[in-house]
């Protein structure tokens, strides 16, 4: 492979708009570097690693990228290997099942547990990418007209003999409602997006313990923030006690 498609193809997408700072980086273009780490600046791990694959000798980068690969499969994926296939066959069938039972985006949302998931019209593709050391977490990412979604695999792909076993997501939702406060924030939510600050003004509760508490609300994926404002996911609330008795009667 050339160096500059090497070092671009190494480099995050992080939309069609900067792609040609992506091409102009990968060509050693530093004003185009620093455009691309100054756009990724709120993500903790992108700055760094786009100034390592821009500055790295080309030769050093591929063994670099050929050694992290090939360990990553010796560590984490070759002792667990007949394991993970099985999940994996388990989680296809699992998936394709209920793609009969839904339309598309419901499925989407089911999925990536993403309420309020839309596609744009730059979407062509949607690639669904099953993770095991992440749950209950869905990590999105972006690629030339595609959208993609690394989803945690269901429980019941991973224990099957286990009916008993409930989703971690389904488990975390009801946990986040388990408390008084939490159903509180809920409420004034549910009536308007507000701010920590206008929150902290209605309660006698300290703000690091009010940002604890909707931490978790938006961990279980009740609740989203826009900026700096919070707001309750209906949809996510709506389907609540459909996934209890799912899970209860399954």
């Amino acid at each position: 492979m050339p160096e500059q498609t090497l070092r671009e193809q190494s480099l995050p997408y992080i939309g069609s708009a900067f792609e040609k700072y992506r091409t102009q980086a990968a060509q050693g273009n530093e004003s185009s570097l620093a455009t691309l780490q100054e756009v990724t600046a709120d993500n903790p791990f992108f700055p760094h690693y786009i100034a390592f694959i821009a500055d790295s000798d080309i030769n050093f980068l591929k063994k670099h990228l050929i050694s992290v690969m090939k360990k990553w499969f010796k560590e984490v994926i070759r002792p667990k290997e007949t394991l993970l296939q099985d999940m994996l066959k388990r989680d296809i069938s699992n998936k394709e099942h209920k793609l009969t039972a839904m339309d598309k985006l419901t499925f989407i949302r089911w999925v990536t547990n993403s309420t309020n998931f839309e596609p744009d019209g730059t979407i062509d593709t949607i690639l669904f990418i099953p993770h095991y050391l992440y749950r209950p977490w869905t990590i999105s990412a972006d690629l030339p007209d595609t959208k993609v979604f690394y989803y945690p695999i269901h429980a019941n792909s991973i224990d099957p003999e286990n009916r008993y076993n409930p989703d971690t997501m389904l488990v975390r939702k009801y946990k986040a409602l388990g408390d008084a406060t939490r159903l509180n924030l809920l409420k004034r939510l549910l009536e308007g997006e507000q701010t920590l600050q206008q929150l902290t003004e209605q309660l006698p509760v300290a703000k690091s313990t009010l940002h604890h508490h909707l931490k978790m609300l938006k961990s279980a994926g009740l609740i989203g923030s826009d900026k700096q404002a919070y707001y309750v996911n209906k949809k996510s609330i709506a389907s609540l006690d459909h996934e209890l008795q799912t899970f209860l009667e399954e």
